[in-house]
């Protein structure tokens, strides 16, 4: 029989026909068993959190408000100074002195001389002004012996590795000083003005009031002081940095007084028997030795650690108080001002209170790294709402 393809081919029953409209049933069948059913119980409770809600954004958006406020009103205004000014358009150690010149009348006009001390000032955006502008009539600055190809200098800066040939103690410090002093000290062109008597400060509010320079020896003092002592004759020459002199046995209070710590060595401050221009930063904790007084020092400082002890969540307790107000009179007695160092700078409220113990038991010049916050802004007002508005 011949081969025959379609005798090869099964035959395979008929499926029954699905419609579209079974599926359609199927679906809806489906969709009939995924339906919640709300109780009034669980609309009440959606209603609930719905009211809270928008009640908690509302207090949110309330709570901002208040806040930016607050900063607003509490913030310190801008000044329009001509320290103010040199503030925001410095660049490099150049400036210090380039930006000097046109001088600006109103080089401190609207500014109020506060007693806290610019701690490592080098290190701020801009040394010197930064400090100035704020009010602080105390400014730090580490110095290093470096000798270059040609001759030795002084640079500034924390450590080794910090330091650079353009900052200088003379670039960042001393030439400002002395450019500064010369305009202050100017004769009007108005008028019959004349050349000040006594030498003007940096300060237009108050005029009389010196402005420290605290010298940090990090080098060896030895080797560091012929370098200081020459580069300080410039304001030397103007009488414009306080002395002592032994044909009237008095200091002498003027624009500028250098103060050494660190490195420096008290006999090499004391060397000069008939007259200085360096003082000494005296150790707060051995203040009652004899051989510190005002002839020859001009701080006593101590590290806030050191001197009392631990001092836990900012707070001063009433042995350490004692002992701070002890360390004070005694150097009050030998017309020395006070400064204690290390002191805590977060969180911000135990820093406030720390100041205000300080400023509390009589000490007279604060250590300090935020210097808007430690001139200008009310402490009480530094933490509101949770929220820290200064630091």
């Amino acid at each position: 029989m011949p081969f025959s393809l379609s005798s090869k081919i099964q035959t395979f029953p008929k499926l029954p026909r699905f419609h579209s409209r079974s599926f359609n049933a199927i679906g809806e069948a489906s969709n009939q068993k995924r339906v919640v059913t709300l109780t009034p119980r669980t609309n009440s409770l959606l209603c609930v959190l719905r009211v809270l809600l928008i009640f908690s954004l509302i207090l949110t958006l309330i709570w901002i408000a208040m806040v930016l406020t607050l900063t607003s009103r509490l913030a310190p205004n801008l000044s329009s100074s001509g320290v103010a000014d040199i503030v925001r358009k410095w660049q490099s150690p150049a400036d210090s002195v380039a930006l000097l010149n046109p001088w600006n009348q109103d080089f401190t006009r609207d500014t109020t001389p506060v007693s806290c001390h610019s701690h490592n000032d080098y290190w701020r955006k801009v040394p010197l002004y930064s400090a100035i502008s704020a009010g602080c009539v105390s400014v730090e600055a580490d110095i290093w012996f470096h000798k270059n190809d040609t001759a030795a200098d002084l640079l500034v800066g924390h450590d080794k590795k910090s330091l650079t040939e353009e900052k200088t103690l003379q670039s960042l410090y001393l030439n400002p000083f002395l450019q500064i002093l010369e305009n202050m000290n100017k004769a009007s062109n108005l008028g019959n003005d004349s050349v000040p008597a006594s030498p003007r400060g940096i300060f237009d509010k108050n005029p009389e009031m010196t402005t420290l320079l605290l010298l940090d020896f990090k080098s060896d003092g030895p080797e560091l002081w012929p370098i200081i002592q020459a580069q300080l004759e410039p304001l030397r020459v103007k009488r414009w940095l306080t002395y002592w002199e032994s044909s009237t046995n008095k200091r002498q209070i003027r624009p500028i007084t250098v103060v050494a710590t660190g490195n420096a060595h008290f006999d090499l401050v004391t060397s000069n028997t008939t007259y200085r221009d360096i003082f000494f930063d005296a150790p707060l904790t051995d203040i009652k030795n004899t051989k510190y007084t005002n002839l020859n020092s001009y701080l006593a400082s101590a590290s806030l650690g050191k001197a009392i002890g631990t001092v836990w969540a900012g707070n001063i307790n009433d042995k350490q108080r004692k002992t701070l107000t002890t360390q004070i009179n005694d150097a009050k007695e030998k017309g020395l001002i006070t400064r204690y160092w290390d002191t805590p700078s977060w969180p911000v409220s135990w820093r406030n209170s720390v100041w205000k113990a300080l400023l509390e038991v009589g000490s007279e010049l604060l250590n300090v790294d935020d210097l808007e916050a430690a001139a200008k802004w009310n402490w009480d007002w530094c933490v509101v709402a949770g929220l820290v508005l200064c630091g």
